[in-house]
């Protein structure tokens, strides 16, 4: 029979892990074993789901939402942890760190969690933040998904390659064979995957609609259950006849009706309504359904099936968790300090510079941009602004970045020198998305911005610079693309329901 328990906020007995943490001996992680039976599973069933280890509980219907787990991984992949340590006594395995709060780096909290050596649960976890009165904050989330993600790449034990049997340089295979008990085949591979997967079930038990039904009978209770972190609703591929075809091209054609109605009663360069502000709801909702700028060189150099699967999962469904690599905290952190620089630097007693949110043009439907700034003179846009901060080029001028970077570094900058004079290079991506952006407000020139915290690099891109590939690419590819791919994506939703990608072959230009 199932129970509904909460775990209390107790966590001095002696059931909920060792009296005291200071009679530990604290080691650099990993210098212990990892429990054997650790896994992902039990990481969900601490977080969100029922919770059995501890023995002093209470019974309560109250549960806890999934955020933590979200949230959580964003800071692991964003590397929040430091100074992690591990202990451990005969009964438990002990993990602590430190973890940054939320995004700002000039406070952390120690975090620390306790985990069953023998079965793996997790039997506690503590953070110094106000949110950790169960022990279920977003800090506490991340130690565990961060030991989860250690373990899954180098396993449980921490014992050196050295120092166990060597696997390597054992010699070319005998020609005379011996005792089958004796034989190793270190060659063969072993397949986990496959034999986690593996169902020995006949074929007409294998069906989807079997799974499906057990995945709706679990929903149906009031907990979540560790199967439901294992399987997913399928569903059957379905086959498109012409006729089914023919209404797919239907439903398009009456989509770019409804949308050239809708763009009369706009102006020529108009801003999304809803979409003012930038990294907003309702700019990340309206972005989805356009090729925006920033995606411009992706979209346009899509080839294989499983890049155009990825691409629409990623932009037009948003089923792909946006990482916030180092990189891009970097960027986003300093990008107001340079927009402050170049405004105070460039920005002439006539001109006005402005922030806008997601812009479109009545002559590209399938375009989308939301520029960094713009510059207007006497109300009309003459300019628009594009900001770069580089990590590469973190504490170096970047008015000398041909000399302070290595060559490597060059080679896979976004820029080169020719006459004394910056460019981007023509396949860049950061080339597509200047590109995109001016066409879209029709204005000549971008200023490009190149910030460090030691000076301001600003070069001009003149759209007259393009190169006709990068226009045509732009203006006629995607369109093709938009029609053809992705609009009929919106309609039939393949890919949420991971079927593989229909695309039409009828649009042309």
């Amino acid at each position: 029979m199932k129970r509904n328990v909460v775990v209390t906020a107790s966590t001095s007995t002696a059931a909920s892990g060792p009296a005291s943490d200071e009679t530990l001996l604290w080691a650099r992680f990993p210098s212990r074993e990892i429990p054997q039976y650790f896994n992902k599973g039990h990481i969900y069933t601490y977080l969100v789901g029922c919770f059995f280890e501890n023995e002093d509980y209470v019974s309560n219907n109250a549960g806890v939402t999934e955020k933590p787990f979200r949230r959580g991984s964003q800071f692991v992949s964003s590397d929040h942890l430091h100074e992690v340590f591990d202990s451990s006594d005969n009964r438990f395995y002990l993990l602590k760190a430190k973890c940054f709060a939320s995004f700002n780096k000039n406070k952390s909290y120690s975090v620390v969690i306790t985990l069953n050596k023998a079965s793996g649960a997790v039997v506690n976890g503590r953070c110094e933040c106000k949110q950790s009165a169960l022990g279920k904050c977003s800090h506490v989330s991340a130690l565990l998904l961060f030991l989860e993600k250690f373990y899954r790449e180098n396993g449980h034990d921490n014992t050196a390659c050295t120092s166990k049997l060597r696997q390597w340089g054992l010699g070319a295979k005998l020609k005379k064979p011996g005792p089958i008990s004796q034989k190793k085949y270190g060659n063969v591979r072993f397949e986990p995957i496959r034999r986690a997967t593996f169902d020995p079930r006949p074929d007409n038990y294998e069906r989807t609609v079997n799974i499906n039904n057990f995945i709706c009978d679990l929903q149906k209770e009031r907990l979540p259950t560790m199967f439901q972190t294992l399987f997913q609703l399928r569903y059957d591929d379905f086959k498109l006849d012409q006729s089914s075809v023919d209404i797919v091209i239907q439903q398009v054609l009456i989509f770019k009706k409804n949308m050239d109605q809708e763009l009369i009663k706009q102006k020529n360069i108009f801003s999304v309504e809803g979409a003012e502000i930038q990294h907003s709801l309702g700019w990340f909702r309206w972005r989805s359904y356009f090729i925006t700028a920033s995606n411009a060189k992706t979209a346009s150099s899509l080839v294989s099936l499983s890049a155009k699967n990825n691409y629409l999962k990623r932009n037009l469904w948003q089923l792909t968790p946006n990482l916030l690599t180092a990189a891009m905290r970097y960027g986003q952190v300093n990008e107001a300090k340079a927009r402050d620089k170049y405004v105070a630097d460039h920005i002439q007693p006539n001109e006005q510079f402005v922030q806008v949110g997601l812009y479109m043009n009545k002559k590209y439907p399938h375009l989308a941009c939301s520029a960094d700034g713009v510059v207007t003179t006497n109300g009309v846009i003459t300019r628009v602004i594009e900001i770069k901060c580089p990590k590469v080029l973190e504490d170096k001028d970047p008015c000398q970045w041909n000399s302070v970077l290595t060559g490597q570094q060059q080679s896979n900058f976004f820029a080169y020198e020719e006459n004394n004079k910056v460019f981007l290079k023509a396949n860049h991506p950061y080339n597509y998305q200047v590109a995109t952006t001016m066409l879209i407000f029709e204005v000549p020139e971008c200023d490009f911005v190149v910030w460090s915290s030691v000076s301001l690099l600003v070069f001009k891109v003149q759209l007259s610079d393009i190169s006709r590939h990068v226009i045509d690419d732009i203006t006629k590819k995607l369109k093709k693309m938009y029609y053809n791919m992705y609009i009929p994506e919106l309609f039939l939703m393949r890919i949420p329901r991971n079927l593989p990608l229909f695309e039409l072959d009828y649009f042309q230009e």
